[in-house]
């Protein structure tokens, strides 16, 4: 038995004792009133007066004894399984979620990977060292010299013209214009927003 079994149990019991008590409450009341009508006539006359009070405070005692014994426990059960079954639901959104996401960017690192290995993404790449050397455009570091795509990333092109093929990448010139590339080491290349490493946040976000 688990403890939240226990405690439940424990909780019953405890409410069970709680009623039996109650009961006998009532049928102690009870029979003092049945001798004292006996021993005293005049409480007669007053009971009759206070009967229907009497009786419904009886009654609003034995409502709340049966609401908390039998209406409640019922009650917090069905809430409790309302909860349980729309967090199951809230947590089977979130991981259909992050599949779609993984998905995406699986799917979009597999069409970097075919662009960057293109003819045409070489000839882009010695364009931009052609023309603006082999130097860190940030720190003027001649080493590990990578090629980013500085005003526009890549990521954003891809998306902006909804490239889904290296068909469609080879036929779009944004992707091409030596204008918006920029020699950078890798140290700042991956601090880049367009940065291959970051790129899971970036659809993330969506």
């Amino acid at each position: 038995m688990g403890p939240l079994q226990a405690e439940s149990m424990k909780k019953s019991v405890t409410d069970v004792g709680s009623d039996v008590i109650g009961a006998l409450i009532i049928l102690a009341v009870a029979a003092s009133i049945v001798v004292g009508i006996r021993v005293y006539p005049s409480l007669r006359e007053f009971l009759l007066a206070a009967g229907p009070w009497l009786l419904a405070v009886t009654a609003l005692w034995i409502g709340g004894i049966y609401f908390r014994s039998r209406v409640l426990p019922q009650w917090n059960k069905s809430t409790q399984e309302r909860a349980a079954e729309e967090e199951r639901g809230k947590v089977a959104l979130r991981e259909q979620a992050a599949r779609i996401r993984e998905a995406e960017i699986a799917k979009y690192r597999q069409l970097r990977n075919e662009i960057e290995r293109m003819p045409e993404y070489e000839r882009w790449r010695n364009a931009v060292l052609e023309k603006y050397g082999r130097k860190c455009a940030v720190c003027g570091s001649a080493e590990n010299i990578e090629v980013d795509h500085r005003y526009r990333s890549f990521y954003a092109i891809v998306q902006l013209y909804q490239i889904e093929n290296i068909v469609q990448a080879y036929e779009c010139q944004a992707l091409w214009d030596v204008n918006n590339g920029a020699p950078v080491c890798k140290k700042h290349h991956d601090q880049t927003r367009s940065s291959r490493f970051h790129i899971a946040d970036a659809v993330a976000s969506q």
